[in-house]
């Protein structure tokens, strides 16, 4: 039994088999023995040995075969190997990975999910338990056909009666590049390359070489409630967790656009320089981004509104349980170049058939109140300067001639005529015939 004990510690497969052949040994020796002297009961006593160190090796054995991830899942692992020999084991899967999020869930032993074990002393150690074989960058959802069993993984994961794997959830930080089409505030339609990089919200954890991709059990369940069906005009697509981000993008990109004017967005790309081959286009935008995290207030347009979107971004997601990593967009550029160029002038013509009129509203609003003020003080200086006639030429109370105070009235607007600022606005005309009119005057009055 020391030398099984010690064998099973070193060599568990050599105590293993060594052990299975003392107890055949025995049993051999029983039945042929029926007599039970003395040395028959010493030999019998060597069994209870012989089965304590196969117990043994089988946990050692179910413990290199379903590694698990505590000490207190050896038990489920043990059943694991002997439900598995005996056909009574729950099914078992594994995740097979084809480099992108759509991982595959493979049965790799059939099993029976629903059977239950019976009800006797050391029943459960012949029924079950079923496993869920998950890479270190996987977890998966489990569930019971009538709600969620929580999220279990990475790693080795048992499984109870009913259980069955739905998702699989990669806890990798996951990259999107896509083309957004939106119409700006003036009518011109344009195109913006956007990148979003983003992963299941893991809070203050940070990745250890025992857990290197922590995750959230609520951020999962948070990602999994926000999955939706798409109604397209030709079918009806399923959107996981994580084409939530693009669609959440591309919203709120589009109203960002349709708030700015083309100018206002367009100004940033014609200041920026060209890539290496001379192309500033969509092609190739993984290669010129612009961050989020550049953005100040000193600089373009643009990177104002890639620090908007990436705001919004970031706050439609967060009930999602997705946090965005990075995000940013490209240059900015019309899809159509000679439209945006015809739609461009009518724009600007507006604008500035706008300006005119504005401008010549105000001007003849002006003019009006020069023309008001400038009559208001001619009629005061004509009636001052012919009062002050009246008072320098008679007395009070002496009569007027009719003759004199039109004579005066003249008089007074030949003065107002010939000042500098009135006498390039008046016709020649005008001045003859008040001269004509004086010269009559006072020959009237010589005569008289």
């Amino acid at each position: 039994a020391c030398i099984l004990l010690f064998l099973g510690l070193r060599y568990w497969p050599v105590a293993v088999v060594l052990a299975l052949l003392w107890i055949g040994w025995y049993g051999v020796y029983a039945a042929s023995n029926l007599s039970f002297g003395a040395v028959t009961v010493v030999m019998l006593c060597g069994v209870v040995p012989a089965c304590v160190l196969l117990v043994l090796g089988l946990i050692l054995v179910s413990g290199y075969l379903f590694p698990p991830s505590s000490d207190n899942l050896r038990w489920k692992a043990l059943r694991a190997l002997l439900t598995f020999t005996i056909g009574t084991n729950h099914p078992y899967y594994a995740v097979v990975s084809h480099g992108d999020e759509e991982n595959e869930l493979t049965e790799r032993a059939g099993g029976q999910a629903y059977l239950r074990a019976p009800g006797i002393p050391g029943g459960n150690l012949a029924v079950g338990p079923g496993l869920v074989l998950t890479g270190c960058d996987h977890a998966v959802v489990l569930s019971d056909g009538l709600s969620l069993k929580g999220v279990h993984g990475p790693g080795l994961v048992f499984t109870d009666t009913g259980d069955r794997p739905i998702q699989t959830i990669d806890l990798r930080p996951h990259y999107r590049d896509f083309v957004v089409k939106g119409v700006t505030k003036d009518g011109i339609r344009v195109a913006v390359g956007v990148f979003v990089v983003f992963e299941l919200d893991r809070g203050e954890e940070r990745p250890t070489s025992s857990r290197p991709f922590p995750y959230r059990e609520r951020a999962v369940f948070a990602a999994l409630q926000a999955q939706r069906m798409q109604h397209l005009p030709d079918e009806v697509r399923e959107r996981r967790w994580y084409d939530l981000p693009e669609l959440g993008a591309r919203r709120a990109l589009q109203d960002i656009i349709a708030g700015n004017p083309f100018d206002k967005l367009y100004q940033a790309h014609r200041s920026s320089a060209p890539d290496r081959h001379g192309s500033s286009g969509l092609e190739g935008h993984r290669d010129r981004r612009i961050v989020g995290d550049s953005a100040t207030s000193d600089e373009d347009a643009r990177s104002r509104v890639v620090g908007e979107f990436r705001a919004r971004l970031t706050a439609d997601l967060a009930p999602t349980g997705i946090r965005v990593v990075d995000a940013g967009i490209t240059n900015i550029l019309p899809v159509d170049g000679e439209a945006v160029l015809s739609q461009r002038i009518q724009s600007w013509q507006a604008g500035w058939v706008q300006r005119i009129m504005l401008r010549q509203a105000e001007g003849q609003a002006e003019r009006l109140r020069l023309v008001a003020e400038a009559r208001a003080r001619a009629q005061e200086a004509l009636i001052l300067g012919l009062g002050k006639r009246l008072l320098d030429m008679h007395e009070p109370g002496s009569p007027v001639p009719a003759e004199d105070v039109a004579r005066w009235f003249l008089e007074v607007l030949r003065e107002m005529a010939y000042r500098p600022s009135v006498l390039p606005l008046l016709p020649q005309e005008t001045t003859d015939t008040m001269e004509q009119v004086l010269r009559k005057l006072k020959d009237a009055r010589d005569h008289a």
